[in-house]
């Protein structure tokens, strides 16, 4: 005779009745798993953590695809990330803050400023200093102004006037002032085009790098008046250009 166990037809109850909660709850955690990394469109805010003020100009990243975008003038921003991205926010001025994405309310962003002595960039000072030290050497010699004496000085002085004129120091004063300025120029040029901020950026690397620097460096002229966001804006758009045309061609090695 088979045996019968009468406690069988119980467990199989619980079972039927434990599947279909089993289930949901399943579902519920995988839901649950997909939403945390959904793509939202993330709205925002920045203020100065020591006032009301808002902060315009605020780089902000995404550091899980580097899409980097800046605060309006409101200090306001919209971002397209992923629920559980990072957010770096980074402004000259203020501590850099990260902040992760839970939620795809409006989200509000307080920075600290920093608390800075005052700057001595002793390599721009000693640059300086030096060509200073050169142009005085010119004028104990009694060339003024780079080779170029006022009208006083050349009616008081009528020799030196001619000496301004036909000297040989005149002329090595005159073109050292020109390549003097020219050289800080082209530091102030390299202290905002940097190779850190245009590879945050655009993303670029190696020789690639090397190649939009060099093609895209801009003029004296063009950033010596750039403020973070002018930087920034230039960098993008003249990467677009440098997507749309295409790499140049590196120069032929002989």
């Amino acid at each position: 005779m088979a045996n019968f166990n009468p406690l069988k037809p119980h467990f199989n109850h619980i079972a039927n009745y434990l599947r279909p909660l089993l289930l949901l709850l399943l579902m519920a955690c995988c839901g649950d798993a997909l939403s945390q990394k959904r793509a939202i469109t993330l709205t925002g805010v920045v203020y100065n953590k020591t006032g009301s003020a808002r902060v315009a100009g605020v780089t902000l990243t995404d550091i899980a695809n580097n899409n980097t975008i800046i605060t309006d003038d409101l200090g306001t921003f919209k971002i397209n990330c992923s629920i559980d991205d990072t957010l770096l926010f980074k402004k000259q001025g203020l501590t850099d803050q990260k902040i992760r994405v839970i939620t795809d309310f409006v989200l509000v962003v307080y920075m600290q400023p920093n608390i800075v002595l005052n700057q001595v960039d002793i390599k721009d000072v000693t640059k300086k200093q030096e060509l200073n030290d050169v142009m005085a050497d010119y004028g104990k010699k009694g060339v003024y102004n780079g080779g170029n004496a006022t009208v006083w000085q050349n009616i008081f002085s009528p020799l030196n006037a001619l000496f301004n004129i036909f000297g040989s120091d005149a002329k090595n004063a005159r073109r050292f002032q020109k390549d003097a300025t020219s050289e800080l120029q082209q530091q102030e040029i390299s202290r905002k085009f940097t190779v850190a901020v245009v590879q945050q950026i655009t993303g670029l690397k190696d020789v690639k790098l090397k190649n939009f620097m060099d093609s895209y460096r801009p003029s004296y002229q063009d950033c010596k008046n750039w403020n973070e966001y002018d930087e920034i804006t230039y960098i993008k758009k003249s990467y677009a250009q440098f997507e749309k045309d295409g790499e140049p061609a590196l120069p032929k090695l002989y």
